[in-house]
Formats: C-alpha cells, sequence, structure tokens
C-alpha cells in the first residue's frame, strides 16, 4: 500500500509540467530567503577572510621565529 502510493506521486512529480508548476511555486519562496540572509552571507564571507588573513600571518610570524632561532 506504501508503495504503491509513493510510486503514484513519483509518477505525477516526474511530468514535465508538475515541475514546471513546482519551479514557478518554490522560486518567489527561494528568493524571499536568499534576500533576507544576504547580509549574513556577506558578514560571514568577511569574517573568513579575515580570519585566513589573520592566520596567514600568524604562520608567517612563526616561520618567521622559527628561522631566527635557528
Amino acid at each position: 500500500m506504501k508503495n504503491v502510493f509513493l510510486e503514484s506521486i513519483l509518477k505525477i512529480i516526474q511530468k514535465d509540467q508538475v515541475k514546471s508548476e513546482i519551479i514557478k511555486i518554490c522560486k518567489p519562496i527561494v528568493m524571499i530567503i536568499l534576500h533576507e540572509i544576504y547580509p549574513y552571507m556577506y558578514f560571514t564571507m568577511a569574517f573568513i577572510l579575515i580570519n585566513f588573513i589573520l592566520l596567514l600571518g600568524i604562520f608567517i610570524i612563526l616561520v618567521r621565529r622559527k628561522n631566527n632561532l635557528e
């Protein structure tokens, strides 16, 4: 019973017209969500870039100290 129901749902979803309708329905929702999280994405990218630069600076300092000790 469960498999028959799932197979019928899958057959319906695989039709091109149904796929295009689902995309039409979901596209505005996805765009709204993306619009809301863009500032957080920019903040995260800036944080990752600053973190990378700081770690690179620490690595360079450690390499210079190691060369001075030898």
